[in-house]
């Protein structure tokens, strides 16, 4: 049995099928957009929620470790994950140690023989020494501690390293409360 169709027929049924596909079509890419368009919304508002700081996996200060110098006879704890080490050890000052974690974190100790302390700066103890507490930015912070006509700079800068400005605060003045200068 044979079906007998009129030539315009076929075209209907053509335009129907190819309308219903091009609709698809329209309707899968308007919902793709979409969804890269709210998934982008949701990146940039929550930006700093959906990170872990990298300070989230330091050790408590109770497991640091430290370095010891016994040229200029000091010893510097830090959290063992600031792995780094450059070390330029002289016989005669400037002296620098520093231990960082990549580009995100650094620890810098430097002893030299002459520092400019603003006159409007005083001393602040930290633990057994007294320290002028003299830079104090979000991304730079800086100490300095004399014994025997040395100074000692300690300078602790990062990059979104830590989760807070007051977790950066806190971790410097820890380091500064554990400082040591040897006899």
């Amino acid at each position: 049995m044979r079906v007998k169709t009129k030539n315009g027929n076929i075209v209907i049924p053509l335009l129907i099928f190819l309308f219903i596909a091009a609709t698809i079509l329209y309707l899968s890419k308007f919902f793709n957009q979409s969804q890269a368009d709210v998934e982008t919304a949701i990146d940039s508002h929550y930006e700093g929620f959906g990170t872990i700081a990298l300070s989230a996996k330091m050790d408590p200060a109770q497991k640091w470790t430290a370095h010891t110098n016994s040229t200029y006879k000091y010893k510097v704890h830090f959290p063992k994950q600031w792995v780094g080490t450059q070390i330029d050890s002289k016989k005669e000052p400037p002296d620098v140690v520093e231990k960082f974690l990549s580009n995100k974190v650094k620890l810098k100790v430097t002893v030299t023989k002459n520092v400019e302390i603003p006159y409007y700066i005083k001393p602040t103890t930290f633990g057994n020494n007294s320290f002028y507490y003299y830079q104090d930015t979000n991304y730079f912070k800086t100490a300095v501690t004399k014994k025997n006509n040395l100074y000692y700079l300690v300078e602790l800068t990062q990059d979104n390293y830590f989760s807070s400005p007051q977790e950066y605060r806190a971790v410097f003045f820890q380091i500064l409360k554990n400082w040591e200068l040897l006899n």
